[in-house]
């Protein structure tokens, strides 16, 4: 049977606090954990301490390392300018030499920084984000979004937190056939230990799969549903039959017997392929 330790980890220090928590992943077994939460969505009076009206709270980092035993270690390393208030990460992923990979699903363009005055919890409408000032022309349920789009951008990082580079550019999205941006990567992105590859849920804004070289974050190839080329064309929700993956492509999930698992969430389907794509 399961049971829950009720005292991992350890009290987070310096006043930190967790909100919406997105995933876990590890390095190697029983060694050290990364935990990724939304700090965004936190609310005013969870964040006294981070406008010096009380002692306690701040949100924590958007990354934090846990050891087996759950202490925790110093946080992911400051983040470059293309992340400073933008909306909360939704992709992560460790690959085989325990670089970070983060991505993040926002249209709208970065707001104030949580907690402080001004600070709007996403999820709240269309209406909500016009209000924050995005470009976002129009949205389609669950993703979709046309116009600027910032997060088109995923980071990397090394296991101690130094920003290594990225793939794409906040608000440089071309759409589902750009092979210099993503746009919206889904949470569930995974890297292909073998092939030094990272499989990306490419995802809220695109319609597709796309595979990028770990090392270079050089663009290698996409694929839509079927293995067909991607489209950003309009389609139906919750059609299994679509020709096309609906908004979010929500999971692309290598596994250890050389396929990938594709999670077309909108249209209640999985789809398997290997690992160039083609079924």
């Amino acid at each position: 049977m399961f049971q829950a330790d009720p005292l991992w980890p350890e009290p987070l220090p310096n006043g930190w606090i967790l909100a919406a928590t997105i995933g876990v992943s590890s390095r190697l077994p029983g060694t050290m954990s990364g935990s990724f939460h939304r700090p965004q969505t936190l609310e005013q009076k969870e964040t006294y301490q981070t406008r010096k009206e009380a002692d306690c709270c701040t949100a924590a980092p958007d990354v934090l390392e846990f050891d087996a035993g759950g202490k925790t270690h110093p946080p992911l390393g400051q983040r470059p300018q293309t992340m400073t208030g933008r909306p909360p990460i939704t992709a992560s992923t460790i690959d085989k030499d325990g670089n970070v990979w983060l991505g993040a699903n926002g249209a709208p363009q970065p707001g104030p920084a949580t907690g402080q005055p001004g600070a709007i919890r996403r999820h709240r409408g269309p209406a909500r984000r016009r209000a924050r000032g995005t470009t976002v022309a129009g949205t389609t349920e669950g993703g979709g979004e046309r116009g600027t789009y910032h997060d088109s951008f995923v980071l990397k990082f090394s296991p101690d937190g130094k920003f290594l580079g990225e793939i794409g550019h906040a608000n440089g999205s071309k759409g589902s056939l750009d092979t210099e941006n993503v746009r919206g990567v889904g949470p569930k992105s995974a890297s292909c230990r073998g092939t030094n590859e990272v499989v990306l849920a490419d995802g809220y804004g695109n319609h597709r799969v796309s595979v990028w070289d770990a090392a270079t974050m050089k663009f290698k190839r996409m694929w839509g549903a079927y293995g067909k080329p991607p489209s950003d064309d309009p389609i139906p929700h919750y059609d299994v039959n679509s020709p096309q993956f609906g908004n979010p492509v929500h999971c692309a999930q290598p596994s250890s017997d050389g396929l990938i698992y594709v999670c077309d969430r909108t249209n209640n389907r999985i789809q398997v392929f290997k690992t160039d794509g083609p079924m």
